[in-house]
């Protein structure tokens, strides 16, 4: 596997596998037409004042977009300015370790994407703490509206993208530097010309993750992309690459900031790897529209700190890494190592319209700084005239008659980047999970959780819950009909490889209950379906298609199967219920899942509820179709149903369900008792005005006097 393949394995997990099984399949029903193509073209821009605070009031007559140097027409815009009393979304009101166990392809569209990026293979060892005290605070501020993502240079403990910060925050405390000493990694282009080959591949590794991150989100979908690089960098210069000018009165704590207006790319006279590596991830990040914030986890390097910061020195008499001065009886150099590393890290951000927090203590402060730039921005769009021609188009933006002002800004696009489409050999329906974002044309939720199964293997029910506009199905007789096909697809996260691929389809009829004579105008139904799974980290890409909308949509839920035969006692996921039956119309999946990729897409399952109205049971050998809602009314009544494994069935298990608030207080409590040689089936009844208004995670302990487990769910109640 190549250092890319390694470092963003877990990043895109699947998307390769999957596409190629788009291809695979050809599919004999008709398929609906997905809409594709690139015409608008999006711009975000930044502008400041001298002093780099915001500049707002600005309309779309007072901007100039240029295309290749052609003045364009602004069709679009739109000041963005996010404001702090936003409403909490529903992740927000938890603690970031709280684990979401539903997923909507909704809330995946959230304004930004941000990509974190820890580079551990240039990272100090003793350094650990400052880049994991760095790496939570990005998660705590940024976390909430975006959808973000982790990877590490060296490909372990990276994190899909995703809105569960949970996840984000575990890998986080896996973090651990590679780097024994404090002396910065140089930067030898000839791997034959003595350099250490460990060490050159450290370097293609860093600049790897920043191109293979920016190629995956080429797609311009108009959110506010950006990388947070928390790194130490490389020994490289990289002045002979990028040609910038000096903005005076603007520092970036401590560091300074450079004007991008005029940057323009350039190689060195003689080829240099590390100068083209860097080269090629840069001119990536302008067409993918990525703006690029870094952080160096040294904080403020002091000139007396210099030789610290190059230990162990092998005693030459002009110790490169010191500089010219040191060991020469003259001041420190700029050409030292630590130096260049910060300047690179300066250089690699203004170029894609960021800034760097260098030699600085200021840590949260340069956090402000970069949540400010993303939050204050103008979108701008134009109508590209040749949208057929494929290529890179360099752009220029300005703000008339205002040369004092700063912009930052993606310096070109590509017409042909953008990965949404599927080629005319593909099944659309595959091809919806084929991306690294979920596409949102059809609202799709998705909820699984692992429980006891046969063997090792455990057993998974899936619950996927499609969202259609009621008049689209409506016919002549007041029934709602409709052709659906849907999708799981399965990745298996340690080799990133396509396990199952499940395809069905299903022919609704249903008639909606109307509430007060008045039907809904959005029709919400559920499929079931359950697979067997050994334990593991899996990534599930359900995706559905509307015949009558022509269009469809995909979901994607990360889960962890653990082995229940582990422990002495183990608590399954939690599922939740209404007490009063499912609120949405059920179709249950009635033929068995087929475990080869090029299974064709067939089947019409059954409706969801048998003779004399027959309560469904839900997918998996649940006693109930499960919810995927988390927002209830105090009026509701809830089941929570889970199984417990136990090695030692003789003993009794005593059960307490608890709610417990956001401080972590317990405000109610549900006890339950389960008697040996039981099954270890429960299903606890909550009636939530017992609990109260608020936001709760529902927490089960279960334990036999010696053995505990825990498992808890996460609820909000209004």
């Amino acid at each position: 596997m190549t250092a890319r393949a390694r470092v963003l394995s877990l990043l895109i997990a699947g998307v390769t596998g999957v596409a190629a099984l788009a291809a695979q399949q050809t599919g004999r029903q008709q398929t609906p037409v997905f809409k594709a193509g690139i015409e608008l073209v999006q711009v975000d821009v930044v502008v400041r004042d001298r002093d780099g605070l915001p500049i707002h009031g600005l309309v779309a007559d007072d901007f100039m977009i240029f295309d290749r140097g052609t003045p364009q027409s602004i069709v679009t815009f739109k000041a963005m300015r996010r404001e702090s009393a936003a409403a909490a979304s529903f992740a927000s009101r938890f603690p970031v370790t709280t684990r979401l166990d539903v997923s909507s392809n909704q809330t995946a569209q959230s304004g930004r994407l941000v990509i974190m990026v820890l580079d551990d293979l240039h990272a100090f060892r003793g350094r650990d703490e400052t880049v994991k005290k760095i790496a939570r605070g990005i998660i705590q501020e940024l976390g909430q509206d975006s959808m973000m993502a982790l990877l590490m240079t060296s490909g372990d403990y990276s994190v899909e993208v995703t809105e569960d910060r949970s996840r984000m925050m575990a890998a986080i405390d896996k973090f651990k530097g590679a780097r024994l000493v404090r002396r910065p990694m140089p930067a030898v282009d000839n791997r034959r010309g003595g350099g250490d080959l460990q060490e050159f591949d450290a370097n293609m590794r860093l600049y790897n993750t920043l191109q293979g991150a920016a190629r995956l989100f080429s797609a311009s979908d108009g959110r506010r992309k950006a990388f947070v690089l928390v790194s130490e960098n490389l020994a490289k210069d990289l002045s002979g690459v990028l040609q910038v000018r000096d903005v005076p009165g603007d520092s970036i704590l401590g560091g300074q900031e450079y004007a991008s207006g005029d940057l323009e790319f350039k190689l060195a006279a003689t080829p240099q790897t590390h100068a083209y590596e860097a080269l090629k991830a840069l001119e990536l990040m302008r067409k993918s529209n990525v703006v690029t914030y870094a952080i160096d986890p040294r904080g403020e390097v002091p000139e007396g700190d210099i030789m610290k910061e190059c230990q162990p020195s092998f005693g030459q008499e002009r110790d490169p890494c010191l500089g010219g001065g040191f060991g020469g009886g003259g001041a420190p150099s700029s050409t030292g190592w630590v130096r260049v590393a910060q300047q690179g890290l300066q250089h690699i951000s203004n170029a894609s319209g960021g800034f760097a927090v260098v030699n600085s203590n200021d840590f949260t402060g340069g956090i402000d700084r970069i949540i400010d730039d993303l939050d204050n921005y103008y979108l701008l769009g134009f109508y590209t005239d040749d949208a057929k021609k494929k290529g890179y188009r360099k752009l220029e933006v300005l703000v008339k008659d205002r040369q004092d002002l700063q912009l930052r800004y993606r310096r070109g696009y590509e017409i042909g980047a953008d990965a949404g489409a599927a080629p005319k050999n593909q099944d659309p329906l595959f091809a919806l999970s084929a991306g690294a974002l979920p596409k949102a044309n059809v609202p799709l939720r998705i909820t699984a959780a692992a429980l006891p199964g046969s063997g090792k293997d455990a057993r998974v029910p899936v619950a996927l819950e499609v969202s259609v506009p009621r008049q689209s199905l409506e016919e002549a007789d007041a029934k709602l009909r409709d052709q659906i096909r849907y999708a799981v697809v399965v990745v298996d996260m340690k080799g990133s490889k396509v396990k199952e691929a499940n395809g069905y389809g299903a022919k609704l009829v249903l008639r909606p209950r109307a509430t007060g004579g008045k039907a809904p105008d959005t029709l919400t139904y559920q499929i079931g379906l359950a697979l067997e799974l050994p334990p593991g980290r899996y990534h599930l890409r359900a995706s559905a298609s509307s015949e009558k909308l022509s269009d469809g949509g995909s979901v994607y839920l990360p889960i962890e199967v653990p082995d229940f035969a582990k422990d002495r006692i183990a608590l399954s996921g939690l599922v939740l219920g209404y007490g009063s039956g499912a609120r949405v119309p059920v179709v249950a999946t009635a033929i068995a899942p087929a475990r080869a990729l090029g299974n064709r897409l067939g089947g019409i399952p059954p409706p969801a509820r048998g003779r004399a109205g027959a309560p469904a049971l839900g997918p998996g050998g649940l006693p109930f179709p499960p919810t995927l809602d988390r927002d209830f009314a105090t009026s509701d009544d809830v089941i929570l149903y889970f199984e417990i494994v136990r090695k030692d069935r003789a003993r009794e298990v005593a059960l307490d369900v608890m709610a417990v608030d956001a401080g972590d207080r317990v405000v109610r409590r549900f006890g339950q008792k389960v008697p040996p040689e039981s099954a270890g089936k429960v299903s606890v009844r909550l009636p939530l005005k017992e609990i109260g208004a608020g936001a709760f995670r529902l927490r089960v302990h279960a334990t036999d006097g010696v053995n505990e487990a825990t498992n808890e769910i996460a609820i909000v109640i209004k």
